[in-house]
């Protein structure tokens, strides 16, 4: 049944059905597969086939993460964290992460050292939190990129190196990370002074309406004379009326 879940919801040899997928995979994790009770979880999260259920789905990933399930481990720190369909509770937020990250999930990784950052279900350890995200920036994961380069940049849980913060952030804004395009204008502002690059990472951030570029960005406009005059300002006024 779980596999035929699988056909009905990604099209493979039949029409999509959201319908048929959420019968089967719900036939299937009542008769105990593992796989399905997560699945299940994303239908009733995700209304496939099904209404929207918080509370079906944090049980169904509480189910297979009792099974051993790493995702809905993760997933249930995500319920736990943000309160849906469970009551706010730090220690199984923290717990659920640690399980998953201890098998090497890495967007677990990354919450865990959230967690260890601001001292959710833990006691605040900020070199556990610098380990936690190096650890998953070095395979790509782009949140950790971001806050390994705050670590840096203000020594936290480390010694402090700018020039490791901006490589980071200049790779997590080359995957699109929208903070850290803003960060790296910052850098080239007032570091490198490099008004045209510190524009780029800037009008890239505020074009999809990031507010701290909105209100750099007319300061990079100033530093480069090669600027168009009348963009900065529309960047100014809509960093102005963003607060409105």
């Amino acid at each position: 049944m779980y596999h035929l879940g699988l056909c009905y919801e990604n099209k493979i040899g039949t029409e999509y059905n959201a319908n048929k997928a959420f019968e089967s995979y719900k036939e299937a994790a009542e008769k105990g597969h593992i796989a399905s009770m997560y699945h299940l979880g994303l239908c009733y999260e995700n209304k496939i086939g099904t209404e929207y259920n918080a509370n079906k789905a944090f049980e169904s990933y509480k189910e297979a993460a009792e099974e051993g399930h790493i995702v809905s481990m993760y997933r249930l720190g995500i319920f736990y964290e943000n309160r849906i369909g469970t009551e706010c509770n730090g220690d199984t937020t923290f717990e659920s992460y640690e399980a998953a990250a201890e098998v090497d999930h890495i967007d677990s990784m990354y919450h865990l050292g959230f967690c260890y950052q601001h001292g959710i279900g833990t006691k605040k350890d900020e070199v556990k939190a610098f380990q936690l995200y190096n650890a998953a920036a070095e395979v790509g994961h782009i949140d950790s990129m971001y806050h390994l380069g705050i670590f840096y940049e203000n020594g936290i849980g480390t010694e402090c190196n700018v020039d490791k913060a901006f490589e980071l952030y200049k790779a997590a804004a080359e995957k699109g990370h929208f903070d850290s395009m803003c960060y790296l204008g910052i850098y080239y502002v007032s570091g490198e002074c490099n008004a045209n690059e510190a524009f780029k990472s800037y009008n890239t951030a505020a074009e999809v309406g990031h507010i701290d570029s909105n209100s750099e960005i007319y300061e990079a406009f100033e530093s480069n004379k090669e600027a168009d005059e009348e963009k900065g300002h529309d960047w100014w006024s809509r960093s102005i009326n963003s607060f409105q």
